[in-house]
């Protein structure tokens, strides 16, 4: 089965790990947790499956299915981006903890990995978002391989990228952020703010500007190498300081560890400003105007 093969594409869920249900889990420990309600997992199920289905045309599906678990249980107490936060905070506990590799699976990975045939977990973002990120000098994660064939009443598609060995996210960063040094805290928040100027410099939106979706690398010399993934909603940057402030301030909410003197850090090396410029002072004016707002939600 194996012979002149060179590469082996897997999907996650449903192939390599025991997702399926997950989910229903991970949002009843959600329900638990916030309201202190014990809901039935089929019940779950069916609530999200219908959601999700009415709301697929949205910005951000799961953002609104957050704000309708928000009514359905009285969680007053929270906003949506807040209960989708703690969603993902559980999601990710999930992951590292209690979602197991189908049997045989990492066995079976290993065996490609030593008779030399690359291994590679398909995505869902657009090949074109990838092509445009890299045309306008964003670093972005890569595309190695891309193949599509049209079939009958459809289109279908395979895109692969580079892995992020030696990379890590931004969240996981974050959780051991008071164990970094001050040289180490200085350096991400810089390289952060140059990523989101060279982002906005290239008049494009990210659209999830989030911890988890900004990887970063230390460099060697003190410094640390940052880019983007998951592109979905990348779209191009039409209104000026507004589409800026809307993008940059969901990282400040996520990042809650920051102190003011850090996120002023950031928006220095993003407006290429002395940290206690006027221009800092009204951006981080503007980010927590935007951040009442969204919290008031």
């Amino acid at each position: 089965m194996l012979h002149n093969k060179k590469l082996v594409c897997f999907d996650l869920d449903g192939t390599l790990i025991d997702s399926v249900g997950i989910w229903n889990q991970v949002d009843a420990r959600l329900i638990k947790d916030l309201s202190s309600q014990i809901e039935d997992l089929n019940i779950i199920q069916q609530q999200r499956d219908a959601q999700l289905k009415k709301l697929k045309h949205c910005a951000d599906p799961y953002l609104e299915y957050c704000g309708y678990l928000k009514e359905r249980y009285g969680i007053a107490r929270l906003s949506k981006d807040e209960i989708k936060t703690r969603r993902y905070s559980i999601s990710h506990h999930f992951l590292d903890h209690e979602i197991r590799l189908k049997p045989q699976a990492e066995i079976f990975v290993q065996l490609l990995l030593q008779q030399g045939i690359y291994t590679a977990i398909t995505t869902t973002t657009s090949l074109s978002n990838i092509q445009r990120y890299q045309q306008l000098g964003i670093p972005a994660l890569e595309a190695v391989f891309f193949g599509e064939r049209k079939v009958p009443g459809e289109r279908r598609a395979v895109l692969m990228t580079r892995a992020l060995d030696g990379w890590n996210d931004l969240d996981s960063l974050l959780e051991q952020w008071p164990q970094l040094t001050t040289e180490q805290q200085q350096a991400i928040l810089r390289e952060c703010g140059q990523l989101a100027r060279r982002l906005h410099a290239a008049r494009q939106v990210h659209g999830c500007f989030y911890p988890k979706h900004i990887f970063l690398q230390a460099d060697g010399a003190g410094g640390y190498r940052a880019q983007l993934i998951d592109l979905e909603k990348t779209r191009p940057l039409l209104l000026g300081q507004r589409d800026r402030v809307k993008d940059i301030e969901p990282l400040l909410r996520r990042a809650d560890v920051w102190s003011e003197a850090e996120v002023r850090a950031l928006l220095a090396a993003y407006l290429e400003q002395p940290v206690d410029s006027s221009l800092v002072d009204a951006w981080l004016t503007r980010l927590y105007v935007r951040r009442n707002q969204k919290g008031g939600r």
